[in-house]
């Protein structure tokens, strides 16, 4: 969200310039804004898959983006509306504000990398009766 905020302020910001400096910032900060989207759509669609098969989609995922972003800016540059400057700095503005975003969201949310609940958060029974700590490799104690 802070990445589309920040991409609107700039593209406002240099209409001060020209109508066609204003479109060229909101079209760097529309291809930036797509493309850090696809990430999460990716993740989301094939969390539940093995890691190798995450890594190669969100590779393949990466490899098109990019592609495809590369691709659009070559078709739309030749245009004479396109000022390439107004629009470089839409997508560095957007970026910056998407890492930023990024950044206060990770320190704020706490999310963990392995497992689904913190063992502080177990019941005392449960923290108890599991000597393996939710290792796979373990087998589960019988409760009694």
């Amino acid at each position: 969200m802070p990445g589309v905020v920040v991409g609107l302020i700039v593209s406002a910001g240099s209409l001060i310039s020209s109508p066609q400096a204003a479109a060229s910032a909101l079209l760097g900060a529309a291809l930036a804004g797509a493309a850090l989207a696809v990430g999460p759509i990716i993740m989301m669609t094939v969390e539940d898959s093995s890691p190798p098969a995450v890594m190669a989609v969100a590779l393949i995922g990466y490899v098109v983006v990019v592609g495809a972003v590369g691709g659009i800016y070559l078709v739309v540059a030749p245009q004479g509306w396109v000022r390439g400057g107004y629009a470089g700095w839409a997508v560095l503005a957007t970026l910056i504000a998407w890492l930023g975003g990024q950044i206060r969201a990770t320190s704020r949310l706490r999310l963990l990398a392995f497992g689904h609940a913190s063992r502080a958060d177990a019941p005392v029974e449960e923290r108890l009766d599991s000597a393996d700590a939710g290792s796979p490799e373990s087998p589960r104690r019988a409760r009694h």
